[in-house]
């Protein structure tokens, strides 16, 4: 009796690690890629890129703008010393392994992160400082895709460079006018303007949720930022397309 019972308890523990491995595999699967789906997380980009553009008005200028062009931007009397991603992109995988933190602590800076309202986000970032400033990522089409899809949000941090100037926490909020487009093949497919007055820190949020059709043989696809040319209305621009994925 005491071998019988012995063995109905090993069967009953190999059952159920039998039963949990084979469960832990099925999440592992369901959360390993879609065969129809390639998401953009995983993907090389083509091409990444800031810059600004040159001043619309000659007559300011000379005051106003030091320099444009690719690689370049000017933060002027703010002096944040005028940082972007390394190679101009932020691609994060795996946000929830990041530290947590306070809403208002994110910082568009981190890498390790994107930050909603203090929920992590995984995606690819957009990030513009200062008027006139673009920010572009270009992508080769999987062959046979179908869609885009993604979701696309502003972070946390609205106050990027300004964070620590004179006047308390309360002095220079954000404020944010940008547009954000996607081309295929050099044609616009969508848009999303961006404009709203007196951001705080820490108050993200989900903007749109984004699908696209894709012609068949379409070969490239654009993402771009950009702020406005007027002087005040950007700050700090941060957005993320998460969840975002080609569908077959």
């Amino acid at each position: 009796m005491k071998h019988i019972a012995l063995y109905t308890c090993l069967a009953a523990l190999s059952l159920a690690l039998t039963h949990s491995a084979s469960g832990a595999d099925d999440k592992k699967g369901a959360a390993d890629k879609n065969p129809n789906k390639i998401m953009l997380v995983d993907m090389d980009p083509a091409e990444a890129e800031f810059g600004t553009y040159e001043y619309p008005d000659e007559k300011l200028r000379e005051s106003i703008q030091k320099q444009h062009g690719p690689g370049v931007f000017d933060t002027g009397a703010y002096i944040s010393g005028n940082k972007h991603w390394p190679l101009a992109q932020k691609i994060v995988k795996d946000s929830a392994k990041a530290p947590k933190i306070n809403a208002e602590d994110y910082r568009s800076n981190m890498l390790d992160r994107f930050q909603i309202q203090g929920q992590p986000l995984d995606g690819v970032g957009f990030w513009v400082q200062v008027f006139s400033m673009y920010h572009l990522y270009e992508y080769n089409i999987p062959p046979g895709a179908k869609k885009f899809e993604a979701d696309l949000g502003v972070t946390d941090d609205s106050k990027g460079y300004m964070i620590g100037m004179p006047g308390g926490p309360d002095a220079y909020i954000g404020w944010q006018e940008a547009t954000f487009r996607i081309f295929i093949d050099g044609k616009q497919v969508y848009e999303f303007k961006r404009h709203k007055v007196s951001v705080p820190m820490g108050s993200g949020e989900m903007l749109d949720e984004i699908s696209v059709n894709i012609p068949a043989g379409a070969k490239k696809i654009k993402f771009i930022l950009e702020s406005s040319d007027a002087l005040d209305w950007n700050k700090n621009v941060e957005l993320v397309l998460g969840r975002a994925a080609f569908v077959k």
